[in-house]
């Protein structure tokens, strides 16, 4: 029996272009063709392209019908259509045998019935500066300083994001690809290490008091602006802006007439983190779910998400060698736990090491 691989096409898994490669899928399809007048090649071309319709079909198929009246008689028609995309294919085995020739393939292919909300990404929280201008008085300060505290514990409850609250830590300088938390030590010791493969946030929260005068009237807000910026740790990049604003009518006083109230109203950060949390839904929810490498091994290849990011047992995730990036490795979940999954690769090369960044294929 003969094998033979095919030249692969380099595959690169960055964001921002990530979104061209979500909801992947790994198929694989065979082909079978008779080998007419020893012609050993066209024999080849036809089961090469029988095995790709078959991988193809497992990404899509339409069913398309009709009816109609002949001489009283109604008549059915109705045809299958493949209408699968395959990327990019590997021949794995091929040759001939009982006067045919056959072809198997893996290939990696579109699917259109991947459910944006299937997973969730790992987001750090890091630090959040508070900033109060002067006028605000130390009840409010420490109102913010709690409503902080509560809005990250609110973000945890995203659907599309798991939150890891890293806020003692700095904002991460660069991309988490580079092991630069290799050398923050504050991140080693208290093992607030940021998700290679993931994002973060951070940013600012600024209260101040702003002038709303009137023509009779002498009046004073209160406004709270939360200021996050979102980060891709894989490539470093900032990819999102969240900026929400909230107003709260402070001191009210009459020309010529003492002040309506001196007090001034308890600050409520919590619809600011409504609307920062529907937001990150909107921008994180599509996005595909990497993980990192952590361990490569004989025991198999250990991943940095799990049953809490929505992976599954039997889960496909695609990989790109570091040594060969022309080409690419697929590795099956076998068992996950809340935070790691266990995998085990579906072919002997390449070779796949720790640090390589894995994308989860639905």
């Amino acid at each position: 029996m003969q094998k033979y691989f095919a030249p692969i096409l380099a595959l690169v898994i960055a964001l921002p272009t990530d979104e061209a490669w979500a909801g992947l899928r790994y198929v694989s399809g065979e082909g079978r063709a008779v080998i007419t007048g020893n012609d050993v090649t066209q024999a080849r071309k036809s089961a090469l392209a029988d095995a790709l319709y078959e991988a193809a079909a497992q990404l899509g198929t339409k069913i398309k019908g009709a009816s109609q009246l002949n001489n009283g008689v109604y008549k059915d028609e109705h045809s299958i259509l493949v209408d699968g995309h395959i990327r990019q294919h590997q021949i794995v085995a091929e040759g001939r045998e009982n006067g045919a020739y056959f072809v198997k393939i893996d290939g990696i292919g579109d699917s259109d019935d991947t459910e944006c909300s299937a997973s969730r990404v790992d987001l750090d929280m890091r630090k959040v500066r508070i900033q109060v201008a002067k006028g605000i008085t130390g009840y409010n300060y420490n109102a913010v300083v709690a409503g902080l505290r509560h809005g990250i514990d609110y973000l945890g409850e995203g659907d599309s994001f798991r939150v890891a609250d890293q806020s003692h830590l700095p904002a991460i300088s660069g991309a988490e690809r580079n092991n630069n938390s290799t050398y923050d030590y504050m991140a080693q010791f208290t093992n607030s290490v940021p998700s290679l493969s993931g994002y973060s946030l951070s940013g600012d929260i600024l209260v101040e008091r702003i002038r709303n005068d009137g023509l009779l009237t002498s009046a004073t807000d209160i406004q709270a602006t939360l200021s996050l910026k979102l980060y891709d740790n894989f490539t470093g990049s900032q990819i999102g802006l969240i900026r929400k604003s909230l107003t709260q009518a402070d001191r009210r006083t009459i020309y010529g007439i003492a002040e309506a109230w001196q007090q001034q109203p308890r600050i409520d950060l919590h619809p600011l983190f409504e609307q920062a949390r529907a937001e990150l839904e909107q921008k994180l929810a599509c996005q595909p779910l990497r993980a990192a490498v952590m361990e490569a091994g004989p025991s198999g290849i250990m991943l940095s998400v799990g049953a809490e990011n929505g992976v599954n047992e039997g889960d496909y995730f695609l990989l790109t060698s570091n040594a060969a990036k022309n080409q690419w490795q697929i590795v099956q979940v076998e068992t996950v736990n809340p935070r790691q999954a266990m995998a085990r690769t579906l072919k002997p090369n390449p070779k796949i090491v720790a640090g390589t960044t894995a994308l989860l294929m639905r």
